[in-house]
């Protein structure tokens, strides 16, 4: 949840409630047990105690404690889960009338960040009540150019979903950020590909050209044939004019930065070809800076879409260590996510940098536990120069050997490859482990091995904090950490 000050605090627990107590209750009354849900979270009041068992019963409860709410911000974002709970348990009406309440309050905020915030999970909700004109209304309303255009893109793809298509490329045409608008257009090209819809090609050709030289630019190449294919071969005019084709060197970053939001859209086709554009932009800078970080960048892209061919001689074009390093070292994760570990170690192992290569070194290591080939695990940490990397990198080990139920290996290893204060901070991570997996006797446990204190008392503030958070622990428990807390010195 988005807190502006920590004076918010004690409302984020309130409202944390609320929706724990709103998803609980949802859940329950796929079994029809709506009443004990209510039961368990009202007060301590018994089923007997509950005579109205409709659905909609508990909500009402619910919107009255919201109502006590005096934080503005706290109390919408409750408003907002509420509505949602209405909807699922079929009431769309009461949605819309929460969601009101919930707008008033938006409106009235004077911090824009606040009010862009708000609006959007607002659209998210009327998209879920097929409530588009409404959803492009609050849109209207957010001043910040890139969320209003992220909410637009929204809309589009639930016009997309509702085969309004129309609709879709008008409001697509509408948007005014660039990327956004490629994004949108995009999306239109790739459902008339795929469902042939050779009569809609007339007017998204006519958008496109009316829309901006930058919006054309991100749009990737590969697009345009699709497009063609499905218009029948049509001819696209002058929309594959010479700007698209000179790749200007200041456009470098743009294209970089748009094949990274591709990527992160799971479109690496796109993401590919805007990557080519930075490369061949960037070759015509002078060697420096500029030109190197795009060509990392770069490089790091072709790696996590699997072009290594690409990544690899776009890395080997870097001329400076520095930033060949970092090249390097993404490369050889990347062949380990995949799981060419022995190509993944080679590539790792030929970084110049001790960071970058520390880096990669802990990942392929991490990879082995997952693996649960810790020999191969430690053997790689002992290769990690980077104290940091290092001591983290064991520490994720040793969490894995305990989920892979290797503990009696886990624990003696990690404790021949640590000094007494390295030691201390894994252990520190550990027990944080074990205290958000609700293992308080181990986490107690563990702690009574961390040699540092100042780590220590971490992780004793830890487990006594999320002890009192969860609320019933276990008197033994409690005991032992007493005992572990009074030993402190």
């Amino acid at each position: 949840m988005y807190l502006r000050s920590s004076g918010m605090k004690e409302y984020s627990y309130k409202i944390t409630a609320f929706c724990c107590y709103i998803s609980l209750f949802i859940f329950c009354l796929v079994f029809n047990r709506a009443v004990y849900a209510a039961a368990g979270l009202s007060g301590g009041r018994t089923a007997s105690d509950l005579k109205d068992s409709s659905p909609q019963a508990p909500l009402t409860r619910i919107l009255c404690l919201i109502e006590e709410i005096k934080e503005p911000f706290s109390k919408a974002e409750a408003l907002i889960k509420l509505s949602a709970a209405y909807l699922k348990v079929g009431e769309p009406e009461k949605a819309r009338d929460v969601l009101a309440q919930a707008l008033k309050i938006a409106q009235n905020t004077n911090d824009p960040l606040t009010k862009a915030i708000l609006l959007s999970e607002l659209i998210e909700e009327h998209i879920k009540l097929n409530d588009a004109g409404k959803a492009i209304e609050l849109a209207g309303d957010i001043e910040f150019k890139d969320s209003r255009s992220d909410a637009y893109v929204k809309i589009v793809n639930f016009y997309i979903q509702q085969a309004r298509y129309e609709k879709a490329m008008q409001l697509a045409g509408a948007i005014d950020d660039p990327f956004s608008q490629s994004v949108a257009l995009c999306r239109l090209i790739d459902e008339f590909k795929e469902k042939k819809m050779y009569a809609q090609t007339p007017l998204l050709r006519k958008i496109i050209q009316q829309s901006s030289s930058e919006t054309r630019k991100l749009i990737p190449q590969v697009y345009f044939y699709e497009i063609n294919a499905v218009a029948d071969n049509a001819k696209w005019d002058s929309l594959w004019d010479s700007l698209l084709l000179k790749y200007p060197a200041k456009d470098a970053k743009m294209f970089l930065s748009t094949g990274k939001k591709y990527l992160s859209l799971d479109l690496p086709d796109p993401a590919r070809e805007m990557f080519d554009r930075a490369v061949i932009s960037a070759k015509g800078k002078k060697p420096g800076y500029f030109k190197n970080e795009v060509l990392t960048q770069a490089a790091i892209g072709y790696a996590k879409i699997g072009d290594y061919q690409k990544a690899r001689d776009t890395a080997d074009a870097v001329k400076t260590v520095f930033f060949r390093s970092e090249a390097q070292a993404q490369i050889a994760i990347s062949y380990a996510r995949e799981g060419n570990y022995k190509i993944a170690l080679a590539t790792a192992e030929a970084i110049k940098l001790p960071f970058d290569r520390s880096q990669a070194l802990a990942y392929i290591a991490i990879s082995y536990a997952k693996l649960k080939d810790l020999k191969a695990a430690f053997e790689i940490s002992r290769e990690i120069d980077n104290a940091y990397l290092k001591e983290d990198a064991l520490a994720r080990i040793m969490i894995q050997g305990i989920k892979n139920g290797q503990q009696e290996e886990v624990f003696p290893a990690v404790k021949a490859l640590c000094q007494a204060d390295s030691l201390s901070r894994v252990y520190l991570k550990v027990a944080d482990y074990y205290i958000h997996d609700k293992q308080y006797l181990k986490a107690i446990q563990i702690t009574e091995a961390i040699r540092d204190p100042h780590a220590r008392l971490d992780a004793l503030l830890g487990i006594a904090q999320d002890m009192q958070y969860t609320g019933y622990v276990a008197p033994g428990i409690k005991r032992l950490f007493n005992k572990s807390a009074g030993h402190f010195d």
